[in-house]
């Protein structure tokens, strides 16, 4: 993701060559000087719009027990994304 020609955070991921309906999310990265302003749901709203391409119907991510951050986004984003 950029910002004004600056590189500002990324994702990456991959369908799942086992579960043909999965996509799993591997990284989120944002710059620490541009974190709080929204751009981890951002880039997992294009995620899943890229996944939802490729007839996917569910994410997939593991977190470390200590990642406050990324367990925060994730239950963030899935209320944020529930109908």
């Amino acid at each position: 993701m950029e910002e004004e020609g600056k590189i500002v955070g990324y994702v990456s991921g991959m369908k799942s060559s086992t579960f043909h309906d999965v996509f799993f999310v591997w990284q989120i990265g944002v710059a620490e000087e541009m974190r709080g302003k929204g751009y981890s749901y951002l880039l997992l709203q294009k995620v899943l719009e890229a996944a939802k391409k490729m007839r996917c119907t569910k994410l997939q991510m593991s977190l470390e027990e200590k990642d406050g951050a990324s367990s925060h986004l994730i239950k963030g984003f899935a209320k944020f994304d529930s109908p």
